[in-house]
């Protein structure tokens, strides 16, 4: 081989074919580019509101853990244009928070985000102001109707396989001598 070139498999491979290959195969495997991280975003932290919903005047819980340690925490709660300032108050050492709080009476119904700020950090959570709906009763009607469809199916699959085994079963006296 007098020239740069290797052979394989008849064909000639140019040293610059595979460098230029290694290369893509580096880059598309992601080392070649920066990461799209931004460094100052907050990475932790957790605030949720351990209700199923809270209703208009009535008192309910902000938990949190992992936020900034002994820091002063501004909480309000958001629905689109309308805003309420919920109170203040601080996180412990540990960086948890258990603050019990009053959601406006002429605060509107549906989903709203809580906001739980400190110093240039903001964590949220999203909580169901009002009572839950979750059928034609509300929540606390009980629906006696039994759906008849997944038993159909199940008898019906059931026959099925009745027939089946019993198919097979007089094909099998057949075919014995």
């Amino acid at each position: 081989m007098t020239d740069l070139r290797a052979n394989a498999g008849g064909r000639a491979i140019r040293p610059a074919s595979v460098v230029f290959g290694l290369v893509a195969a580096w880059l598309l495997a992601g080392h070649g580019l920066a990461g799209t991280a931004a460094a100052d975003e907050p990475t932790r932290g957790q605030v949720l509101v351990p209700a199923d919903h809270v209703d208009p005047g009535a008192t309910f819980t902000v938990s949190g853990y992992d936020l900034d340690e002994a820091a002063t925490v501004r909480i309000e709660v958001v629905r689109g244009d309308v805003r309420a300032e919920l109170g203040s108050a601080s996180t412990a050492a540990d960086g948890t928070l258990d603050v019990d709080l009053v959601m406006p009476a002429t605060f509107p119904t549906g989903y709203a985000d809580v906001h739980v700020s400190a110093i240039g950090v903001t964590w949220s959570t999203t909580v169901l102001v009002g009572a839950r709906a979750e059928g034609p009763g509300g929540a606390n009607e009980i629906n006696d109707e039994v759906d008849w469809l997944p038993w159909s199916i199940v008898v019906a699959g059931a026959v099925l396989l009745g027939l089946v085994v019993l198919r097979l079963a007089r094909g099998g006296e057949r075919a014995a001598p």
